[in-house]
């Protein structure tokens, strides 16, 4: 048999990269100092600050995550810089032992992502779900038993998070965290991200977000 090729067409890219040791100590220092007396949501789900454009606070913070942003963008999705990025939202999350993160999305928003300021490798990994409403031969209507879990077959996606790493996704693609198995507090910043500029080659579908 020749050798066969498999094209991963239209997936979902998830960034992940390190910031540097100076970019952490910024990033640690601003984020372990903020309160988070809000809960998030209901009981064992965690804490966030009442700061929601968190970012727009912490402008060395911001320029930081936004230089990761702009190679995630940019760079890797040849996204054209005519359009460029626009904060949202933004909060600093805090998980004590045992906290979880129940799934969700990040509506009204383009790119999302999160910055890890303290964790271990025992304060729950994030995960990351099949989009539901993308139809493949791996749909939620057809569960095949696998010999093998790859790119192309899998349902889910664990990421394990580290001091200084940062993840950059698509804001519908849905995640959960597992239980904080630690000892220590996880401490993260989470952000979303819209795409202004011009939208569209012809005049009939042309675009302009300012």
């Amino acid at each position: 048999m020749n050798q066969s090729e498999i094209l991963p067409l239209f997936s979902q890219p998830v960034y992940i990269n390190n910031i540097d040791d100076n970019e952490f100590s910024i990033v640690a220092n601003a984020v372990i100092n903020t309160d988070c007396p809000k809960l998030n949501n209901y009981e064992g789900n965690g804490y966030m600050s009442d700061d929601t454009v968190w970012l727009d606070n912490h402008t060395d913070v911001k320029s930081i995550v936004e230089k990761y942003l702009e190679d995630y963008v940019h760079n890797q999705l040849a996204i054209s810089k005519r359009h460029y990025l626009e904060h949202c939202t933004s909060w600093v999350n805090l998980h004590k032992p045992n906290d979880i993160a129940q799934s969700h999305i990040h509506g009204n928003s383009v790119f999302s992502g999160v910055l890890y300021a303290k964790c271990d490798k025992d304060t729950g990994p994030i995960r990351f779900t099949f989009p539901a409403m993308i139809p493949t031969f791996a749909s939620y209507t057809t569960e095949f038993d696998l010999d093998d879990n790859n790119f192309y077959n899998m349902r889910e996606a664990l990421i394990y998070p580290s001091n200084k790493m940062i993840l950059l996704f698509p804001s519908h693609l849905a995640h959960d965290v597992a239980p904080n198995l630690s000892t220590i507090d996880r401490y993260s910043v989470a952000f979303n991200y819209f795409m202004k500029g011009s939208y569209g080659n012809g005049a009939e579908s042309r675009l302009e977000l300012k």
